[in-house]
């Protein structure tokens, strides 16, 4: 009972704290809708773990969802829901998304380093006259040392900030 750290256990569904904190189920019962009894109610389905029976909603718990023991794990998802008895992404892990919008995908996407998707969903990382990749979710030359790739520039033309570039007649990259 730590007034700080929020509400940690369902109250209607947990054997261990039925109703209220503290009150546990014979063995034997599970908790339905707060308080003992040999079955769940309606819309709960019986589920049996490492612990013994214990009451979920199939449609909407994260741990059981669809049916008892279908924990959902979708790749990259910070957080996780279950809606209709379907995993859903809440929220993805920092620098993941979801760009195909399918659900059981999770967050698919890495932001930092997909070409087709540089640092957001559909944004593709192509330079003009230069060999482009997705770093740190933002598309630059792969140009080394400040020397431009072999073949990625036009004749007369260097490799300036991550663009080619005319020295001879670009204002912005004059000499």
């Amino acid at each position: 009972r730590d007034p700080t750290n929020g509400c940690e256990v369902n109250t209607q569904t947990d054997n261990a704290n039925c109703g209220v904190c503290g009150t546990t189920c014979a063995a034997g019962q599970v908790c339905s809708r707060g308080a003992c009894g040999t079955t769940c109610a309606m819309p709960l389905a019986t589920c049996t773990g490492s612990s013994g029976s214990y009451c979920a909603n199939t449609q909407n718990d994260p741990d059981n969802c669809g049916m008892c023991g279908n924990a959902c794990a979708l790749a990259h998802a910070a957080v996780q829901t279950c809606a209709s008895g379907r995993c859903a992404v809440a929220r993805c892990e920092s620098g993941f998304a979801n760009c195909d919008g399918v659900t059981g995908s999770g967050c698919e996407i890495n932001l930092n380093t997909d070409n087709a998707n540089c640092g957001a969903c559909g944004r593709s990382c192509t330079l003009a006259n230069a060999t482009s990749t997705c770093m740190g979710g933002t598309c630059v030359s792969t140009m080394t040392m400040g020397l431009p790739d072999a073949g990625t520039c036009g004749a007369g033309q260097i490799m300036c900030s991550g663009m080619c570039a005319n020295p001879a007649t670009n204002q912005s990259h004059c000499g």
